[in-house]
């Protein structure tokens, strides 16, 4: 009789005997407890240390926690005890014994016995049965793959006990220590002890890699398609717990994976990397694959993330070591590394005492230093909050250890959180409500205050000298006067360097936008597909209009009007009445305007829609026709979007005209002009164009911060050639960025401390900061 039918047959005779066997094993169990440590509990192996560990009872009834942590073993209950030692061997028992295995945890079994059932019922998995597989081969595959038994055959992986295996076999490199000898070997055990042909072996292999497959498509049904109301709730918990059983079996099997399938497996357990259990199997697996094959940046990050949720900072960090060495820099593992696969790391030390604040600050000093990572205000909250919960922060604290190693200039007090604030300003514009409230309740708990600063009310008085302010705060929108503190928020303007990038990037954005309407186009118009337009006109045209810009004698222009902007406001067609209105006024206040036009709607008539034509009267020619005699109208070619014309505009140098004169207009100027920065830019445009990401955040907040004027009209009655009305939103008066200023106003210096002011994004009032002052 074949193995498989002997072990059927003594099965069903086992379970007709379930008395006997509780019996049997209470009797083994009172006879030597120390049995289950010596052969790992009743032959299940217990040298594959990174195994979910269940606690399992004698009862048949009661069923612990899925997880459970401990080594002990008792007359009632017994733990498998995890150990990192590959020499650790248990002797299988006989499938001729009647000694019981343990069983599976019986929520992931039942899920994994449904699933198994429906997949071998399955077209694909029955498809597999060819010319040199039977009914029978199937039977007995089936049989195998509903055994609920932990492993028969003892799981001896080495290299999956070590949190950094070496990956030396991303190649396929193999030696006595390579992952695929120990497969074979363990593969050669198993299909030794079943008895199966390399036919049914092969079976169970797809039958155990499809069941990755059925779960992952499950999930993306779950995470795209929303559940029916009054269906029952369906987590990711519950759908992936099929892959609990199976990854044991596949390890049990000896069965090589290819890199598809163990990314199905990943996929499917990092849907809820929340849950204990899936984060330690999703860690599993990220490690097997990176033995087998090459590492990428999301199986490095589950599998930090996998030994941060047990606690291992150490392996954690031994992985995040394995990615700075040369070896893994070869191996094109230096490209892996991403704000998410340090971060559990970092959360794991933040959350601890103050014994671990050098941990902190060493490995966000690390984290910058790698140009892949880019931070967000949350993890910039969380280490300053780190810090400053422990008192880091305040004159005369303790150095933290190894600071001054790191490169900073102190190891504690307000200068270490001035420096660290810095490098935040030099890479985040903003922060979020939830991020202040956790930076100010740090720095209460670091300066032993029970009292929270109160960040519903705006209108705080102000501050005792000495007293720590962490306040939201409103800031006059005339005087930029902070009521807490009463100093004076700055208008950071572009530097001459960031003018240029500014510059170059609205070229590039140039080159972008005209490329697509040139497919866009060619979709429309599909007897254009085979003609060649030139790539490069949308740049070209931008950059003579920059060169023209340049080179042009007479009076720089201090004004650039949005032509097409002012044209339309208030109306679905272009009024050339306000277009000259707006002309006469800025001349009125002192400026030399230019008015930046689409050359479509420099005509007698234009569309203005697909199915509107518009056609110019005679006092818009004559009001069109004065400001082009007098040079007020720069027409856009056709094709070109003149947004970037008006942008571009405003940061030319217009070398010859300005002849190094200075044409900003200072706030307290005796013409009475409108202060700021020149060329301002006449425009109520929201600026959502979608290729604005060509140009960093920073320097186009900036740019609108300093160039934007917004405008209005007033309305007219009957004659719309009349005078009207037209108000002006000046320029913002401070920032909208964080920004630190001497604590005294009066003060340069920089000993005498700094006021540090936050944008908060969901706080409506656009003039509200979250305001920090640490005394000195």
């Amino acid at each position: 009789m074949q193995t498989h039918e002997l072990f059927r047959a003594k099965s069903n005779l086992r379970r007709s005997r379930v008395l006997g066997v509780i019996l049997l094993l209470s009797v083994a169990i009172l006879r030597d407890t120390t049995l289950c440590h010596e052969q790992g509990a009743f032959g299940v192996v217990s040298a594959f240390s990174i195994m979910p560990v269940r606690r399992m009872t004698v009862s048949s009834v009661h069923h612990h926690p899925r997880n459970g942590l401990g080594g002990t073993c008792s007359r009632t209950s017994f733990q498998l005890k995890s150990t990192t030692d590959p020499k650790v061997e248990s002797t299988p028992l006989s499938l001729e014994t009647n000694f019981p295995q343990a069983s599976y945890d019986p929520e992931d079994w039942n899920a994994y016995e449904e699933a198994i059932q429906e997949l071998i019922k399955s077209r694909r998995f029955l498809s597999l049965k060819g010319k040199n597989k039977s009914t029978e081969d199937i039977q007995i595959v089936s049989d195998w793959l509903l055994q609920n038994r932990r492993p028969l055959i003892p799981i001896h992986l080495p290299l999956l006990t070590t949190p950094t295996p070496v990956m030396n076999n991303v190649q396929g490199k193999e030696n006595d220590d390579s992952i695929f000898t120990q497969l074979q070997e363990q593969r050669n055990r198993y299909i030794e002890k079943t008895k199966l042909t390399k036919s049914q072996y092969e079976m169970i292999s797809r039958a155990i890699s499809y069941l990755g497959d059925n779960c992952a498509k499950q999930i993306g049904r779950l995470q795209n398609s929303p559940q029916q109301d009054g269906a029952p709730v369906i987590t990711p918990t519950e759908v992936v717990r099929p892959l609990t059983v199976g990854w044991e079996k596949m390890l049990e099997a000896g069965m090589a994976f290819r890199g598809n399938s163990l990314s199905t497996y990943l996929y499917a357990l990092s849907s809820d990397l929340d849950s204990e259990s899936n984060n330690i199997l999703a860690g599993q697996v990220a490690t097997f694959h990176d033995l087998l094959c090459e590492p990428n940046e999301k199986t490095v990050s589950v599998r930090i993330k996998s030994l941060v949720a047990r606690g291992d900072a150490l392996g954690a960090e031994q992985v995040l070591t394995m990615l700075d060495s040369n070896d893994s820099n070869k191996n094109g593992l230096g490209d892996v590394k991403k704000l998410r696969t340090y971060q559990p790391l970092l959360k794991l030390y933040c959350s601890l005492g103050a014994d671990t604040t050098q941990s902190v600050l060493r490995l966000y000093k690390r984290m910058k230093a790698e140009s892949t990572v880019l931070f967000d205000a949350e993890t910039y909250i969380m280490v300053l909050a780190a810090i400053a919960k422990h008192g880091y922060f305040f004159q005369g604290a303790p150095p933290i250890e190894g600071a001054v190693g790191l490169g900073y200039p102190v190891a504690s007090g307000p200068e270490l959180f001035d420096v660290i604030v810095q490098e935040m300003a030099d890479d985040i514009l903003e922060i979020n409500s939830d991020c202040a409230q956790q930076l100010t309740n740090s720095l209460f708990e670091g300066q032993n205050q029970q009292k929270k600063s109160d960040l519903e009310d705006p209108n705080g008085q102000l501050a005792k000298e000495g007293e720590l302010v962490a306040s939201r705060v409103a800031i006059n929108s005339k005087t930029a006067l902070c009521p807490r503190t009463g100093i004076r928020l700055r208008l950071i303007i572009l530097e001459k360097l960031q003018r240029k990038q500014v510059h170059d990037g609205l070229l590039k954005m140039a080159a972008a936008q005209y490329e697509e309407f040139v497919i866009k186009l060619k979709t429309k118009h599909k007897q254009m597909k085979n003609d060649v337009l030139d790539p490069e006109y949308g740049a070209r045209e931008l950059s003579l209009f920059s060169q023209w810009l340049d080179e042009r004698e007479g009076e720089p222009f201090t004004a650039i009007v949005d032509g097409a902007n002012v044209g339309y406001f208030g109306h679905f067609s272009v009024h050339y009445s306000q277009i000259e209105g707006m002309v006469r006024k800025l001349e009125a206040m002192g400026e030399n305007p230019l008015v930046v036009m689409p050359v479509k709607y420099v005509a007698p008539s234009f569309m203005v829609s697909s199915r509107f034509q518009q056609k110019q009267k005679p006092e818009e020619l004559e009001s069109m026709q004065r400001l082009l005699d007098e040079g007020k109208i720069y027409q856009v070619p056709a094709k070109c979007l003149d947004d970037y014309y008006w942008m571009l505009a405003s940061v030319s140098d217009q070398t010859t005209s300005r002849n190094g004169a200075d044409i900003d207009v200072s706030p307290n100027n005796k013409d009475g002009r409108f202060p700021g920065l020149r060329p301002m830019v006449i425009t109520n445009d929201q600026m959502r164009d979608h290729h604005l990401d060509l140009i960093e955040r920073r320097l186009f907040r900036r740019w609108c911060s300093c160039h934007i004027v917004n405008y209005d009209f007033a309305s007219y009655e009957e004659d719309e050639w009349l005078e009207r009305n037209i108000m002006f939103t000046s320029m913002d008066f401070f920032s909208n960025e964080i920004q630190s200023n001497p604590s005294s106003s009066e003060s340069t210096d920089d000993n005498s401390g700094k006021v540090w002011h936050f944008p908060v994004s969901d706080w409506e009032d656009v003039n509200e900061r979250f305001c920090i002052r640490i005394p000195r």
